[in-house]
C-alpha cells in the first residue's frame, strides 16, 4: 500500500477541483445554448427549480472540498503519528540491544565467577 505524500494530495485535490468546477461550467454554457437553440422559456418554477439544483449542485462541491480537505489533515495526521511510530520502534530496538549486551555481560560475569570458585575450591581441596 502506498501511503501519499502531502503534496501529492494537494495537487490531486486541486486537480479534481479545477477538473469539477470546468466540467460545471462547460454543462452550464451546454445548458445554456440548448435552451436558446430550443428556443426554451421556462416558467418561473422551472426557474426556481434549476436555480434550486443550480445550488444543490455548489453546496455537493463545497461539501467534496471540505472532505477531500478533511482527508488531507487526516493524512497528515497519519504521517505525523507513522513517524512517530517509527521513532519509538527504532528506541525499542535500542533497548533491547541494550537487554540483550547486560544479559551477555551477565553471563560472562556468571561464568567467571563459577570458574574462579572452582578453582579456588580446587586449590582449597588440595
Amino acid at each position: 500500500m502506498k501511503l501519499l505524500d502531502k503534496k501529492e494530495v494537494k495537487n490531486k485535490v486541486q486537480k479534481e477541483n479545477e477538473s469539477l468546477m470546468e466540467e460545471n461550467g462547460k454543462l452550464r454554457i451546454l445548458n445554456q445554448r440548448a435552451r436558446n437553440l430550443l428556443g426554451l422559456d421556462f416558467s418561473a418554477e422551472k426557474q426556481k427549480q434549476l436555480k434550486e439544483f443550480q445550488q444543490f449542485t455548489d453546496d455537493i462541491i463545497n461539501k467534496k472540498s471540505n472532505l477531500l480537505k478533511e482527508l488531507t489533515d487526516i493524512n497528515d495526521i497519519i504521517s505525523k503519528r507513522r513517524d512517530i511510530l517509527y521513532g519509538l520502534i527504532e528506541k525499542q530496538d535500542q533497548l533491547i540491544e541494550r537487554e540483550n549486551a547486560v544479559k551477555e555481560r551477565e553471563t560472562k560475569v556468571e561464568l567467571r565467577e563459577r570458574f574462579v570458585k572452582e578453582i579456588e575450591n580446587k586449590q582449597h581441596g588440595m
